[in-house]
């Protein structure tokens, strides 16, 4: 955008956009493209484009269904395919956050496109993105376990606000993993871990000792059991301490808004034209 005007010291680069009516439709195309961007990045050798988004993760509950009900585990398919849903999504959230920074561009590509725009595309198609990974699992619980149509739905937005969240945070660390990238092996190794420990494929009440002491502090199962509580109308962590969930969503609210307004100060020390 030429008419971006920045005020630029050797801390920080102010960026100033004239609110005329030519910027706002221009700003908006801006958005409307990186947004579509966004996601045909994920899709882009593949046929079926945008299906498999619905696809990948659908098969992959179904598959956890097969294994751990047909081969007679004692565990729920509804509470299966919510938990994985969700953890797929913050995951995928978590290394989108992390990625991010590799998507900046310096030199003209960088100075014709504001910050506010980059942030907002950011934003916008990871909420598309979570919406067609989500709506597969909310139309199975609607039809093959005949959840109430809104309490479905209602996967869908938790996802995506949680999602939004998990990126937004990781933002605040996407400098550092793209100096030290052994980094994000590491990231890569908790997640799978985290993903077992986790109460994705069983329920919170069904952990003690160590394992329940871990995931009372562990935000992702707030998340996971939220969800089949809305559900099934039995929160398994009624015996917590309230305000053990309630100070994590804080932290991770201002920790998400800071990643996302870090964008900025990032962008610009790792831009060719800083």
């Amino acid at each position: 955008m030429s008419d971006i005007v920045r005020n630029i010291t050797m801390e920080k680069c102010d960026e100033k956009i004239p609110k005329t009516k030519e910027n706002i439709t221009r700003e908006r195309a801006l958005i409307r493209y990186l947004i579509n961007n966004n996601i045909l990045k994920q899709t882009r050798n593949n046929r079926l484009g945008l299906i498999w988004l619905v696809i990948n993760p659908l098969i992959t509950s179904l598959i956890y269904v097969f294994v751990f009900t047909v081969m007679r585990a004692n565990l729920n398919a509804m509470n299966i395919i919510i938990g994985i849903t969700i953890y797929r999504v913050i995951t995928n959230s978590i290394k989108s956050g992390l990625a991010s920074i590799n998507d900046y561009r310096g030199g003209i590509y960088g100075e014709r496109i504001s910050t506010i725009i980059l942030t907002k595309g950011m934003i916008g198609g990871t909420i598309i993105n979570i919406q067609f990974q989500t709506i597969g699992a909310a139309i199975v619980l609607y039809f093959m376990f005949d959840v109430n149509l809104m309490l479905s739905m209602s996967l869908i937005f938790i996802t995506t606000v949680w999602g939004v969240l998990a990126e937004g945070v990781m933002l605040n660390f996407a400098k550092l993993i793209k100096n030290l990238p052994d980094l994000n092996n590491i990231v890569i190794h908790v997640i799978q871990l985290v993903f077992f420990a986790s109460p994705v494929l069983y329920g919170f009440n069904q952990t003690s000792g160590i394992h329940r002491s871990f995931n009372t502090y562990n935000p992702i199962m707030y998340v996971i059991e939220f969800q089949r509580g809305l559900i099934s109308d039995v929160f398994t962590f009624e015996n917590v301490n309230s305000y053990i969930p309630i100070m994590m969503f804080f932290v991770i609210v201002i920790l998400s808004i800071r990643g996302y307004k870090s964008l900025d100060r990032v962008r610009w020390e790792v831009s060719s034209w800083s």
